[in-house]
């Protein structure tokens, strides 16, 4: 889910049960008192960035299978 800035409040982010924020915008992690997971990503997202995110959301991907 992609929230707009207006909604981006402590109460709305815990009452959608939000699990990891990722954000370019540092003063959005310290404005809110959360235990929410994030990633903090370049202005200019990087490939590191976005296989940050992805091994965030699935560290399994990363393994490989046989």
């Amino acid at each position: 889910m992609f929230m707009q800035l207006q909604e981006l409040t402590p109460e709305r982010l815990n009452d959608v049960h939000v699990d990891l924020i990722v954000t370019n915008y540092r003063p959005y992690l310290l404005d809110f008192a959360l235990d929410t997971d994030h990633i903090l990503m370049s202005s200019i997202p990087t490939a590191q960035d976005w296989a940050r995110v992805k091994h965030q959301l699935n560290p399994l991907i990363d393994q490989e299978t046989f």
